[in-house]
């Protein structure tokens, strides 16, 4: 019968690095569990921004607010119920078609979608932020104009036009939080 006892170092240094090592990678491997949960809500959040974006879209051009109504087809008009509102998954276990009428489901909406969501992530590890709390507002603006950009970018390509409210009002909020954040100094701003 075989026994197997783990070997600790006789000398009382040995064993203080041993300890050390042993506290140290517990502590690599939670902080790599812990970034890669961050990924991963990071990429969520994104996918459901980029559904957000879709639907804002959609309704932008239909005079429809972004509040008013829940999600709907855009051939039947029919309610999407929630469990057919996931961002991504949903489109791939309905195969790219209505639940209700059976049409076919633009292939932007999954697109768009996979974009914002691996942008969020790009911006993040960009930022080397891999923990909530850590969160920046650099981080936070560069979220925001990715939304407002790719807003403007479907809505152009759908129907080519850029809406000036898509672009005056971000920029309204953006200049005075930039100068409040020293992003830019005012010289920089005027170029």
């Amino acid at each position: 019968m075989t026994t197997t006892a783990t070997v600790k170092p006789s000398h009382p240094r040995g064993f203080f690095f041993y300890r050390a090592w042993r506290i140290l990678k517990s502590k690599m491997i939670y902080l790599l569990a812990m970034s890669v949960f961050f990924l991963i809500t990071t990429l969520l959040l994104g996918l459901s921004f980029g559904s957000f974006i879709n639907s804002w879209v959609w309704r932008t051009r239909e005079n429809l607010g972004i509040t008013r109504a829940r999600s709907m087809c855009p051939h039947c008009r029919h309610v999407v119920a929630w469990y057919d509102n996931i961002p991504l998954l949903s489109f791939i276990i309905l195969r790219g078609r209505c639940r209700t009428c059976d049409r076919t489901i633009i292939w932007q909406y999954p697109a768009v979608e996979l974009w914002v969501g691996l942008s969020f992530v790009f911006a993040a590890v960009w930022h080397d932020v891999f923990a909530w709390p850590a969160t920046t507002p650099e981080l936070v603006r560069d979220w925001l104009l990715l939304i407002l950009l790719t807003f403007i970018f479907v809505y152009d390509l759908n129907f080519k036009e850029i809406l000036n409210r898509a672009t005056i009002l971000p920029a309204l909020v953006l200049i005075p939080l930039t100068i409040i954040f020293q992003w830019h100094t005012l010289a920089s701003l005027a170029i």
